[in-house]
């Protein structure tokens, strides 16, 4: 969800990052543009991010 041809992919983080982050992500790491895995290791950090 994290990807760049993932539309509505800062509206999904928000949701995510809202209700109490990611316990898990299956993209690819190679197909993460920057936005994308910083997003994602924030999320996965949980709440108060890393």
């Amino acid at each position: 969800m994290a990807r760049p041809a993932v539309e509505t992919r800062e509206r999904w983080a928000a949701h995510v990052e809202a209700t109490g982050g990611l316990m898990a992500s299956s993209d690819r790491l190679l197909s993460l543009d920057e936005w994308g895995v910083s997003t994602t290791r924030r999320l996965l950090s949980g709440p108060g991010g890393a």
